[in-house]
């Protein structure tokens, strides 16, 4: 195809495509260590941006199913209660 002048290029898998140098190269994967398997690290991927020529990358591995749940009804309960006070002021104007 590129002989033809057909912008081509082979299909990786993934874990070939987290082998190419640019991701290590830009600290696309973080290795880090996660609570519910002590010893096995848990690789974790960056966004690919360069922030000051730094990569941003992550600092702690992904939350547990259900870790922040009490957090989450404490969010939607605020947003419910702000949507409400919203109301309110819009009708008595």
């Amino acid at each position: 195809l590129n002989a033809a002048g057909v912008p081509a290029a082979r299909v990786l898998t993934v874990p070939q495509a987290l082998e190419q140098p640019q991701l290590t190269h830009r600290n696309f994967i973080t290795r880090l260590s996660h609570p519910r398997r002590p010893g096995r690290p848990l690789h974790v991927v960056g966004n690919g941006v360069l922030i000051d020529g730094e990569a941003f990358v992550p600092t702690s591995p992904p939350p547990l199913l259900g870790e922040h749940n009490a957090q989450r009804e404490e969010i939607a309960n605020r947003w419910a209660n702000a949507a409400t006070a919203a109301a309110g002021e819009a009708a008595a104007s």
